[in-house]
């Protein structure tokens, strides 16, 4: 499989990709230039069952690669030669050089999702519990509804995982998720979360995530659907299509037809590294196993913003990339 060598790769994860907060150091590569002379029709995703216009397609973006001209430019020309349609941007704040940049975003047709940490590295109980503090981290939202957001996303929007499991955990988040549900929707704004990966299959006490009590609350969840973050790690990473497959499927019963789907994909092994070669089977059955499993679409996730094998594999497969394969549910064997 040569073409995973070719014009986008970046090479294997660094250090500060297994970093939560990134700081967008890598440089993307520039796309071939006949990529850009698609036309449109040829661009658009075909799903069996599903309206192309609604399957997703889409990038995380740390603060580093919004204010960085060179690499934003990069992601976004490759974007739309590839089709991916939403850029998903931290907002902490919004001075005149995020807004400058929002724009751009926005004027070339990508869909701008500002993501929003509620409580950074998970909550305490008093942060919670505390009403002040929602409406704090509210008005960080507010910044992204004035930039023109239809949709916001909340990460972090738990508690944090030392402590205790407790079923009224989940009472507590959902009181969360309703303050802000309740004042995004009258300003006719979307609202999606970010859960772990576990929690589309099964409630959790300790972090009070809960896709049945939230779902009512919610129009869209992005589960976080990482096969190096499933028990036993040893061997989980090696089955991504069925890792994702049974996650997002397990969660769209959960959620209902009618609200989204939409997996975060992780572009990197979070603990194990891996040739090229096998990381570009390990990324393409991850979006297997979330098609096949239900989702809506999918945000690719790199920390660092190292997106170089994602777009070689989108230049390889085109609108096929989604599709399954005979060896999807194949376990990867390990190099």
């Amino acid at each position: 499989m040569t073409a995973f060598a070719g014009t986008f790769v970046t090479g294997a994860a660094s250090a500060e990709e297994q970093k939560v907060v990134a700081k967008g150091v890598t440089e993307p590569q520039v796309a071939d230039p006949q990529a850009e002379k698609k036309s449109a029709s040829s661009r658009r995703i075909e799903i069996p069952g599903r309206p192309s216009s609604k399957y997703r397609r889409g990038l995380y973006i740390n603060s580093g690669t919004l204010i960085d001209n060179e690499k934003l430019d990069g992601f976004i020309r490759l974007s739309k030669a590839f089709n991916v349609d939403t850029f998903i941007v931290d907002l902490w704040s919004s001075g005149p050089r995020y807004r400058e940049c929002v724009r751009k975003i926005q004027g070339e047709g990508i869909r701008y999702v500002p993501r929003v940490v509620v409580f950074p590295e998970g909550g305490t109980t008093e942060r919670v519990r505390s009403p002040a503090y929602w409406a704090k981290r509210y008005r960080t939202v507010e910044q992204g509804i004035k930039l023109g957001a239809k949709r916001i996303q909340l990460d972090y929007i738990r508690y944090n995982t030392d402590r205790e499991p407790d079923p009224m955990h989940a009472h507590h988040v959902l009181e969360v998720v309703h303050y802000f549900s309740k004042r995004l929707h009258n300003a006719g704004v979307a609202l999606e979360i970010d859960v772990f990966g576990e929690v589309a299959t099964s409630a959790s006490p300790r972090i009070g995530q809960d896709l049945k009590l939230l779902a009512p609350q919610i129009d869209g969840v992005c589960p976080m659907v990482y096969p190096s973050h499933y028990w036993p790690y040893s061997s989980t990473w090696k089955k991504p299509f069925r890792i994702v497959h049974n996650s997002i499927s397990s969660g769209r019963a959960k959620m209902g037809p009618h609200r989204r789907i939409d997996a975060y994909l992780e572009m990197f092994n979070f603990r194990f590294r891996m040739p090229n070669e096998q990381r570009a089977h390990y990324i393409r059955r991850q979006v297997q196993g979330a098609m096949k499993g239900g989702a809506d679409g999918w945000y690719a996730w790199s920390a660092t913003n190292s997106y170089g094998m994602l777009f070689d594999l989108l230049a390889a497969y085109g609108n096929d990339f989604e599709q399954m394969t005979n060896d999807a549910e194949d376990p990867i064997k390990p190099w």
